[in-house]
Order: C-alpha cells, then structure tokens, then sequence
C-alpha cells in the first residue's frame, strides 16, 4: 500500500485571510496573573514613602537599590526575593568573614 500524505498548507492562506489577518490586540495594563500579590502593595508603599521621606544612608533596601541601579520604587517582581539573600551576603563573602573572625 501506498505511503498517505502527511503534510499540505493547501488553502491556509486564503483561509486565514478571508476575515484579515490583523494584529494581537494591546491591553492598557499588563497582565499580573502570576505576581506574588504583595509587590503590588509594596510598590504603591514604596511610592508613598519615597514622596515624603528623605533616603536613609544606613537602610540596606536603599543601599540594594543603588548598588541594582534600579530607579527607587520600579524593581523587578523577583527583586524582593533575591533581596533578602543579597542582604546576607555572597558565600564568598561569608567565607572570607568566617575566616578572618
């Protein structure tokens, strides 16, 4: 018996444009499904507090800001994450303390 056919793009283009081939539509927001929840609320706090207070040299969110150079209230969703470990320290870091101690 005969091999069947297994692939054709017959026709797919004249389908595809008898109702116009148009462009993905753009929403105002983008979608946050999948964003940990808090960093909405942490943005809107972090916005509030840069208006009226002044940068506190020893505050080591600020200090992590600067040394991302990320404009202050505008971070990435996995910043606050990867904060908490920067804060700690690098291991390297953390080797060369334990050894001079």
């Amino acid at each position: 018996m005969a091999k069947s056919k297994n692939h054709t793009a017959h026709n797919q283009n004249k389908k595809a444009h008898r109702n116009k081939i148009q462009r993905p539509k753009t929403n105002k927001y983008h979608s946050l499904k999948g964003v940990d929840p808090k960093d909405g609320n942490d943005r809107r706090r972090e916005s509030e507090s840069s208006l009226d207070e002044k940068e506190d040299p020893g505050c080591c969110h600020c200090l992590l800001l600067k040394r991302a150079s990320i404009p202050e209230g505008r971070f990435g969703v996995n910043f606050r994450r990867n904060a908490r470990f920067a804060a700690q320290g690098s291991a390297k870091a953390i080797r060369e303390a334990k050894a001079s101690a």
